[in-house]
Formats: structure tokens, C-alpha cells, sequence
């Protein structure tokens, strides 16, 4: 009778088994992974229209989207998984090219067998946003952002970010590996705890330091290594072209004025006998300037269209200011607001992660209208001085007249003014100020109707 009896245990225990293994496998097939987010329709928030990626990539003429990393686990505590899934959508006519790349975090869960979003969230900008204040300026190896890593993984309901630290006179760029870990709140991510800090592995960060110098915090581009790149800076033009002369260059020569605009940069040098000027054209595809050609003279608006395919008015600006006199040397502002004016022929990118207020001030103040704002610059020349502003107007790629916008800044009070002309309001400007009373309104009808 024992004999049976431990029989029929032995029997009904596999019957057991082989239900809950069922029952596992159901949920795995009928869970999260089961979608196939690279072949999924996104509806990325810098436009208006849905795209639908096939094997990871949507490409037409105009714009490029690509799927990323997706990341699995339980996010909100109820056992059951979630898919974080990074991202990026990219204009490849953008002519400024720290403008050009949006990427961007979806965040899903299943609901009633289908794949339902939570929520979105800036890639280029979580992490930067949180790390800005444990940077150090006296600290050369603890100064700068070189990139971020993006999402490494879920654990224990935390998502964990990277990025990547160091310092432009660090003797290695990339000094520190950065994790930072986040709760999702149901609207949004939030730090939990102080970043963690550890050296990065020596052996891999030149490369890496190479490969992230070309995006910026809204991400703009991804890089070929593990580190999204920061925002292209005119410094770094100066040593890609000194990099690029090789021993066939000119010796011992003094780098003088840098003009740059819209990807294309003029590099004026001399030496004890003579001088002469470089063309220099941004990649976006390596993130660096690449020389076209250096020459023992100046070139003019004629060679740079005919020779070397400039647009035009790309090179009629290069050439009006390659001529002009220099900015006076960096100072601080009487009033003790920055002296904004350092700005001035720099990126708006340049601004908003060098006095990191201003980038928070201009989120606050145009709040779910900051993408599109920035979109709406994607072609533009760099920042400029106009009747006491600092000044930057900017439309998108092929959109003239139908979507642009205004930025300016008072050198004199530090307040923000902008202006956004779209679809989404009526094909009309719509008005945005720190200070409705002192806005600039002749000058923003100027540009605005120019």
C-alpha cells in the first residue's frame, strides 16, 4: 500500500511541475517580451506623426529613427515586467549639427494582452541634468560630461543610467565610470541616492574620448562606443585641424581667428612669414571636422560654392565674419549676471551647458513646447548680438515660413524671450517671455516678419 501511495505522489508532484512550467511559459510568450519593439510603431514626440520601424530602423528622405536598447524588468512593483526602449530620431538635413538627433526612452507594460505605454523620457538628458552639480570646474579631471551610456539595466525596480566624467586637461579624458539610479513615479524618473563614482577602465578610454565629442545632452547623435557624445564646441575644431595637418602641414604656426557656421568652419592661421585659412567640414557620422583643404591665402564666397560646395549664404556668412574683429576676451558682467556675450558666435547648445540656469529657465517657460522649440532651430547660424540681445532664429529642415523660431536673451537683465511660429498654433507665432512687460516686441516683429 506505501509502495502505491508514494506512486501516486510521485506521479501527481510531475503533473504538478509540468503545470507550473506551463503556466511560466504562458506568461513568458504573452508578457513584455513578447512584442517585438524593432518592428513597432513609435510616436516620437519631436513631430507630430507616428513612425513604424522594420527591423529597428524607419528611414525616409528627410528623417532617419532607430530602435536601441530594449530593457526588461518590473519597474512599478507588481510583478510584472516592463520594456524601457531607447531610441533616436535624427533629421539628416539639419545644418547645425548638435541640433540634428532626438533621442528618446519609451517606457511600456502589458495590459490586457497588448503592449501599453507608461510614459516617455529625454535620453540625452536624464543623468546630465542630475550629475551638472557634482562637477567640479578646479577639478580637471572632474569637469566636464563626456557622454552618457543610457540605460544599462532594471534592478530591484531601479533603472540605472550611465555616463561618463573626466576633464578636456585631464591627462585621461575620461576619468570616472558614473551610475546613477532612478524610480519611476509613474510620471517621471527621479534620483534615488548620489551618483556612484568608480575609475573607468584605462584601456578603453581614448576611444572612447575620441568617439564623444559630437553630441549633445538632448543626445543628438549616438556614438560608435558605449558613451553618448557631448555637444561639437569651435575648441574642438582647432585640434582636428592641427591633428589633420600631419608633417606635411606648416611648422610651428599660431591659430588665429575661427569662424564657424552651420557645420562649416574657417580657421585662420599664421606663422613667422606668412598665413593662410582652412575649410573645415563638420561629420556627423564620426562627430569630427574634417579638413577639406588649408590654404596659403584667404578664400573667398566664389571658391567655397564653386570649389569645395558650400551653400551659399553658408558662405558669404563665413566669410563676412572671418573678416570681422574678434569678440573682446572673456570678462564677468558688472551687474554679476554671466557676461552672456562670450556666447556670442557659439551654438545655443554652448549657452544652455555652459550656465545651466539659463537651460533650466527656458525649459520651465516653454515647457511641453521646449522639443519643438528646439527642433524649430535645427537650421540656424550660431548666436548673435542684436540691438542688446543675444540672438539666435532658426527654422526646420525644408519648413520656412512654416515653422521657426526666436530665441533672445537681454545681455542687460538675463531675461529669456521667445518666439515659435507652427502648425501647432494656427500657423502663428506664439509669444514666450520671462517678462512680458520688457519683451523686445519691434525686434521680435523684425525677425519674426523680416
Amino acid at each position: 500500500m506505501t509502495k502505491y501511495r508514494n506512486l501516486l505522489v510521485c506521479v501527481l508532484t510531475g503533473l504538478l511541475l509540468v503545470t507550473v512550467t506551463s503556466l511560466s511559459h504562458a506568461q513568458t510568450k504573452h508578457g513584455i517580451r513578447s512584442i517585438d519593439f524593432r518592428n513597432f510603431t513609435y510616436h516620437p514626440s519631436i513631430v507630430d506623426e507616428s513612425v513604424h520601424a522594420r527591423n529597428g530602423k524607419y528611414e525616409d528622405e528627410e528623417t532617419s529613427f532607430t530602435v536601441g536598447k530594449v530593457i526588461y524588468g518590473d519597474l512599478t512593483n507588481d510583478g510584472q515586467e516592463e520594456a524601457v526602449v531607447t531610441t533616436i530620431y535624427e533629421m539628416k538635413d539639419a545644418a547645425n549639427p548638435a541640433n540634428s538627433s532626438f533621442p528618446e526612452g519609451y517606457i511600456y507594460t502589458m495590459n490586457n494582452g497588448e503592449a501599453t505605454l507608461l510614459g516617455k523620457f529625454d535620453v540625452g538628458e536624464i543623468g546630465y541634468r542630475d550629475y551638472e552639480r557634482y562637477l567640479n570646474p578646479r577639478d580637471k579631471c572632474n569637469n566636464w560630461i563626456w557622454g552618457a551610456g543610457g540605460v544599462q539595466s532594471i534592478q530591484n525596480g531601479f533603472v540605472v543610467f550611465a555616463l561618463a566624467v573626466g576633464g578636456r586637461y585631464c591627462p585621461t579624458p575620461i576619468k570616472y565610470d558614473v551610475t546613477l539610479k532612478y524610480k519611476w513615479d509613474g510620471t517621471r524618473f527621479v534620483l534615488v541616492g548620489k551618483p556612484i563614482k568608480s575609475l573607468a577602465k584605462q584601456g578603453e578610454t581614448k576611444e572612447r574620448s575620441q568617439s564623444s565629442r559630437s553630441v549633445t545632452p538632448r543626445g543628438r547623435r549616438q556614438a560608435t562606443s558605449s558613451a553618448t557624445p557631448a555637444a561639437p564646441r569651435p575648441t574642438t575644431v582647432a585640434s582636428d585641424f592641427l591633428s589633420q595637418l600631419g608633417d606635411a602641414g606648416p611648422r610651428g604656426i599660431t591659430l588665429d581667428k575661427l569662424t564657424v557656421v552651420n557645420g562649416y568652419a574657417l580657421q585662420n592661421w599664421s606663422d613667422e612669414n606668412t598665413g593662410g585659412q582652412a575649410l573645415l567640414k563638420f561629420s556627423p557620422s564620426t562627430g569630427t571636422w574634417v579638413l577639406v583643404v588649408n590654404t596659403g591665402g584667404a578664400l573667398d564666397v566664389d571658391e567655397l560654392v564653386t570649389n569645395y560646395g558650400v551653400p551659399r549664404a553658408v558662405a558669404a556668412l563665413l566669410v563676412k565674419r572671418s573678416l570681422e574683429p574678434s569678440p573682446p576676451p572673456r570678462r564677468r558682467a558688472s551687474s554679476g549676471l554671466p557676461d552672456y556675450r562670450t556666447y556670442i558666435g557659439k551654438d545655443l547648445n554652448d549657452l544652455l551647458r555652459g550656465v545651466p540656469d539659463v537651460n533650466r529657465r527656458l525649459k520651465k517657460l516653454l515647457g511641453s513646447n521646449y522639443q519643438l522649440f528646439m527642433k524649430n532651430l535645427s537650421v540656424s547660424s550660431e548666436l548673435q548680438d542684436e540691438q542688446g540681445f543675444l540672438k539666435m532664429h532658426g527654422l526646420a529642415p525644408h519648413m520656412g515660413t512654416v515653422e521657426e523660431a526666436v530665441f533672445l536673451l537681454s545681455f542687460s537683465t538675463g531675461k529669456l524671450h521667445c518666439a515659435i511660429l507652427s502648425a501647432r498654433f494656427g500657423r502663428r507665432y506664439k509669444l514666450f517671455s520671462e517678462d512680458p512687460n520688457s519683451a523686445p516686441t519691434p525686434l521680435l516683429n523684425q525677425l519674426i516678419y523680416r
